[in-house]
C-alpha cells in the first residue's frame, strides 16, 4: 500500500477563512513600516508600492486582502516572513477578478517571501511588467521565495512566478506551486517561467499547472539550477507538459522527479528547444508515466528538437507514452548510464524494470535488499562511476546513497513520514496467481477499508486498472461515495469479469481511497495475466464487476468505461469560465456528451453525432452558468463515462 498522501487538495482546506480582527484600510500609494497581526486583515484599496530606500515588514498571521485588481509593487525592501504555524496570506476579495500580484521591479537586495500563501493573482495589462507573473513577478531584484504556496494565479506567462531579466540571485525553494495557469494561446510557464535569468529552483512541488507550453516550468535564455523538485500532473495544450528548456536554455536539471505530466503533442515529461550552441545538463532524474497524447504524439518522456547538444546521464525514463525519447531533426542527445524502457544506444544504458517501491517520501524509491526488499533494482549502483554523488537516498530506510551513484531521483533523507491516510485500503486476490484464458473469465478479490481517523470521514473508494499497453481503464469499481465513522472496518468480496477481447499481458488492478479522482490517500494493487491460451468455459463479453456492493452502489448491468489514457477528462478542473473536455474513442461510434447539474437537469449538449476513433477535445464554456458542481456524461455505443466538473467564479 502507498502512504504517499496526495497533498494537492489538502492544503487548500485549512485556513482561507478571514478571521474578523481589527480591519486596517490601506489606500493607494507608498507603504512602509510594519504590518502586525493585531491590525489584520489589511484591506488594500488601490495600487501600493514600497518605495526605493524604504522597508515594509509583514508579520506572521497577517492577511492582505486586495479589494480590487491592484498591484503590489516593490522597489525597496519587502520582508514578508511567516512561520509554518502562522503563515501570511495575500489574496483578493473578488477571486474572479483577482489582484495584480507582487511585482519586484529593480528592488533592493534581500527581499524575502517566506511561509506566504499567494492566491488569485492575475497578470493583466498592455506592458510585460504587468501581464507576466500572476502571483510574483521579478525583474532585476534579489528575491528569496521559501516555503510558500501559489494557487490559482494566472498570467500571460509564469502563472505562478515569472523571473525576468535578473542578473541578481533569485532563490525559489521549498514551495508548493499548484493549479496556476497561463491565459492565452502561445503562453508558456503555467507554474514558473524564467527568461534571461539564472535562479535556483529547488525542492518545490510544481503540480497541476496549466499552459499552452511548458505547463510546469519554462526556461529560456538561462543557466538555472533546477534540482530536487517534484514536477507532476501538469497539463499543456501543445507541448512540454512538465518542463521545457526552450530557446537559449543552458540549465542544470539535476535530481528531479518528473511524473504524470501531459502534453498534447510533444514532450510529456521534458522538452528541449532548437539551439545547437548550448549544452543543458540533465542528470539523475526519474521521468516516468508522462504522456504526449494527440497525433503526432512524440516524446512521451523526453522530446529533443533540431540540433541540440544535451548530456543526459543517470536517469530513469520509463512508462511514458507513446515513447521514452524522441529526437526531431538532427537533435541527438548524449545519453549514458540511464535506464531507458525499450533501450537506447549509449555507454552504460540499460533496459530493465526499475523495480520501484513506495517509501516515506513517495512511490519511486528503488527496491533494495539492504533496505528489506526481496529484489534488487538494476538501477542501484548503475550510474556513471565518474558522476558526483547525489545528496539523498533511493532507499526506503532512508540510508544515504553510497558508492557508485544510483540511477534516478534521490529523495531527501530528512523528509518526515507523511501522516497516515484517513482511510486505508487493502486489496487481496482470492486464489492467486490469476490467469485469464483466451475466451475470458473472472477473478475474485477482497477489498478492506479501514478508517484510521478519529472522526467520521467522507471519501470515495474506486478501482482502476493499467492495461498491458500502459493505458489506464476504469473505474472498474465505483467510485463509491462513502461516509464511515471513526474506526470502521468495511470488507467486500468482488468478482471482476475479463472479456475475451481484453489484451493479452499483465494487468495492474489498483484500488484507491481519497476524493475521486484528483486526491488519492491510499492505494493497494495486485496483478493478473490474460493469456492467449484457450481454456474451457463460455465466452465472457464484458467488464462487469459484481459481488458485495458498497453502500449506495448500484449493480446489475455492465458499465464498461473507455479504455484510454485519460478516459473522459476535463482540464482545468475546477475551472472558470471554460474547460476542455478530452475523450478517446476506440472505434467509430455515435457519441453523446452532455452536461448536467446536480438536480439532473441537462444544461448543455456538447456532442451528439458520429465521431471517428481516436482522441477528441470539446470546449465547455460555462460563462452563463452559476458556480457549482456539474457532471459531464459521455455515451459512445456501449461505453459510458462520467466526469465531475467544478465551476468556481
Amino acid at each position: 500500500m502507498s502512504r504517499n498522501l496526495f497533498i494537492l487538495g489538502v492544503f487548500i482546506a485549512v485556513s482561507w477563512g478571514f478571521t474578523a480582527q481589527a480591519d486596517t484600510l490601506i489606500p493607494a500609494g507608498p507603504v512602509s513600516g510594519t504590518w502586525a497581526a493585531s491590525g489584520s486583515p489589511y484591506l488594500i484599496q488601490g495600487e501600493i508600492n514600497v518605495p526605493s530606500g524604504q522597508t515594509l515588514v509583514i508579520d506572521p498571521g497577517v492577511q492582505v486582502i486586495f479589494q480590487g485588481h491592484y498591484k503590489f509593487i516593490v522597489n525597496g525592501l519587502l520582508q514578508a516572513i511567516g512561520t509554518e504555524q502562522d503563515s501570511i496570506l495575500f489574496t483578493a476579495a473578488d477571486t474572479s477578478g483577482g489582484w495584480g500580484g507582487i511585482r519586484f521591479i529593480y528592488a533592493q537586495d534581500s527581499n524575502q517571501l517566506m511561509y506566504c500563501k499567494i492566491l488569485f493573482g492575475k497578470g493583466t495589462g498592455i506592458y510585460f511588467m504587468d501581464f507576466l507573473g500572476g502571483g510574483v513577478y521579478c525583474r532585476e531584484s534579489n528575491v528569496s521565495i521559501f516555503n510558500c504556496e501559489f494557487y490559482r494565479n494566472k498570467a500571460h506567462g509564469g502563472g505562478g512566478i515569472f523571473v525576468d531579466t535578473s542578473s541578481t540571485q533569485i532563490n525559489i525553494s521549498d514551495n508548493l506551486i499548484f493549479n496556476n495557469w497561463t491565459t492565452q494561446l502561445g503562453d508558456y510557464g503555467g507554474g514558473i517561467h524564467v527568461l534571461h535569468a539564472n535562479p535556483i529552483i529547488s525542492n518545490n512541488k510544481v503540480m497541476n499547472n496549466y499552459s499552452y507550453d511548458g505547463a510546469g516550468i519554462t526556461l529560456s535564455y538561462d543557466s538555472s539550477l533546477v534540482t530536487c523538485n517534484e514536477i507532476a500532473y501538469n497539463y499543456s495544450t501543445h507541448g512540454s507538459g512538465g518542463l521545457v528548456c526552450a530557446t537559449g536554455s543552458c540549465a542544470y536539471v539535476v535530481n528531479n522527479l518528473i511524473h504524470e505530466n501531459h502534453a498534447h503533442y510533444q514532450g510529456g515529461g521534458i522538452s528541449f528547444g532548437n539551439e545547437s550552441n548550448i549544452h543543458p545538463i540533465v542528470r539523475n532524474n526519474t521521468i516516468i508515466n508522462n504522456i504526449a497524447q494527440y497525433y503526432p504524439a512524440q516524446g512521451g518522456g523526453i522530446f529533443v528538437s533540431l540540433p541540440h547538444q544535451i548530456e543526459i546521464s543517470n536517469c530513469i525514463v520509463y512508462g511514458n507514452i507513446p515513447d521514452q525519447v524522441y529526437c526531431y531533426g538532427s537533435g541527438v542527445p548524449i545519453l549514458s548510464y540511464s535506464n531507458i524502457q525499450g533501450g537506447y544506444p549509449g555507454t552504460g544504458n540499460i533496459n530493465a524494470d526499475p523495480l520501484f517501491v513506495s517509501g516515506p517520501g513517495g512511490d519511486y524509491y528503488l527496491s533494495q535488499t539492504a533496505a528489506g526488499q526481496i529484489q534488487q533494482s538494476p538501477c542501484v549502483n548503475a550510474g556513471d562511476p565518474a558522476s558526483p554523488m547525489v545528496d539523498g537516498t533511493t532507499r526506503t530506510d532512508q540510508a544515504p546513497d553510497l558508492g557508485i551513484v544510483d540511477m534516478g531521483y534521490h529523495y531527501n533523507t530528512t523528509v518526515p513520514p507523511p501522516p497516515p491516510p484517513p482511510v486505508d485500503i487493502a486489496m487481496t486476490p482470492l486464489n492467486p496467481p490469476i490467469v485469464i484464458p483466451l475466451h475470458g473469465g473472472s477473478f475474485s478479490f477482497n477489498v478492506l477499508l479501514t478508517v484510521t481517523a478519529d472522526t467520521s470521514v467522507v471519501f470515495s473508494a474506486w478501482t482502476m486498472q493499467r492495461l498491458p499497453n500502459q493505458f489506464w481503464q476504469g473505474p472498474m469499481v465505483g467510485p463509491a461515495n462513502l461516509e464511515l465513522p471513526a474506526g470502521a472496518v468495511v470488507g467486500r468480496i468482488r468478482i471482476q469479469n475479463v472479456p475475451s477481447t481484453a489484451l493479452p499481458g499483465t494487468y495492474n488492478y489498483v484500488g484507491y481511497t481519497g476524493l475521486y479522482d484528483s486526491v488519492k490517500w491510499d492505494s493497494s494493487y495486485f496483478t493478473y495475466e490474460k493469456t492467449v491460451t484457450t481454456g474451457d468455459g463460455p465466452i465472457v463479453s464484458d467488464w462487469l464487476c459484481t459481488g458485495d456492493p458498497f453502500p449506495g452502489e448500484s449493480q446489475g448491468s455492465p458499465t464498461p468505461l473507455l479504455p484510454s489514457g485519460l478516459t473522459l477528462k476535463a482540464f482545468p478542473n475546477p475551472f472558470n469560465p471554460a474547460t476542455a473536455i478530452s475523450l478517446q474513442l476506440t472505434a467509430y461510434s455515435y457519441v453523446r456528451l452532455r452536461v448536467y447539474d446536480t438536480a439532473g437537469r441537462e444544461v448543455r449538449t456538447l456532442v451528439d453525432g458520429w465521431r471517428e476513433a481516436g482522441s477528441h477535445e470539446v470546449a465547455f464554456d460555462a460563462s452563463a452558468l452559476p458556480s457549482g458542481i456539474y457532471f459531464a456524461r459521455l455515451t459512445a455505443g456501449e461505453f459510458t463515462a462520467v466526469e465531475k466538473l467544478v465551476l468556481l467564479k
